[in-house]
């Protein structure tokens, strides 16, 4: 009769010992995307505050607002050559400055801060020269964050008239009333730029863009609203994510 050794396999000739498996060695996390510097471009009331705020929102991360230095600023242009109606420093004469470079030197002071803290930045400016998009693409590029250019538009002009004058009627009387409040005074600004802003689209005339996107945030018959609804940011979104930004 077989020992129970012998039916259960045991013994020299029964099965070897398994042997466990080492430990699979740790798996690393990709590293995070660098930040990025959004630069919203594009002409007033073109609907590009609108969708810088639900850029910011969306991703958050801090807005930089160059409006809003000059907003402070504004009562001050009476000694850089201007004529401010309104303001405490109205009457005042400190020494002549460009006060709309110092604007765009403070935010992007602002910016630069957050930057180097690892965060994402929307800059919401008119961006109209290379010069100013240099200098901004200078403090990305020193914080390791990487530039980004939204170039905003209204192709519905109907639209873009409607939101730039209801903007300049909200602003009258208010820091704000600095801004173009009329289709007539965009104008006579658009004249002064003398195309200007169209440096992305010239060869060499600008420094060169990493990352570009034209977004309409009034397409003819789409009825515009204040800044074209959430379509724009779909769209920036998609455009970052395709990138591989976000």
């Amino acid at each position: 009769m077989a020992s129970a050794a012998d039916s259960s396999g045991g013994g020299d000739g029964g099965a070897a010992p398994s042997e466990e498996a080492p430990p699979a060695a740790p798996t690393q996390a990709p590293p995070p995307p660098p930040p990025l510097l959004l630069c919203l471009k594009g002409h007033p009331g073109c609907g590009k505050s609108t969708l810088a705020r639900a850029l910011a929102a969306a991703l958050r991360c801090p807005l930089v607002d160059k409006d809003d230095a000059r907003d402070v600023l504004w009562p001050l242009e009476g000694a850089a050559g201007g004529a401010p109606s309104a303001g405490p420093a109205a009457d005042a004469a400190p020494p002549a400055a460009d006060l709309n470079a110092a604007c765009y030197a403070i935010a992007l002071r602002v910016a630069a801060t957050q930057l180097g803290l690892g965060m994402s930045v929307v800059f919401d400016s008119p961006l109209a020269h290379a010069r100013v998009y240099a200098a901004a693409a200078a403090v990305a590029v020193a914080a390791g964050a990487v530039p980004v250019v939204l170039e905003v538009f209204a192709s519905d002009e109907p639209a873009w008239r409607a939101r730039l004058e209801a903007r300049g009627a909200a602003d009258a009387g208010t820091e704000r009333a600095h801004r173009p409040a009329t289709w007539a005074a965009l104008g006579a600004l658009l004249q002064r730029y003398d195309g200007c802003w169209r440096w992305p689209e010239a060869a060499g005339a600008g420094p060169a863009v990493p990352h570009f996107l034209r977004v309409d945030t009034a397409p003819p018959g789409g009825g515009g609203g204040e800044g074209g609804g959430e379509a724009p940011l779909r769209e920036v979104l998609r455009f970052l994510r395709g990138r591989g930004l976000l």
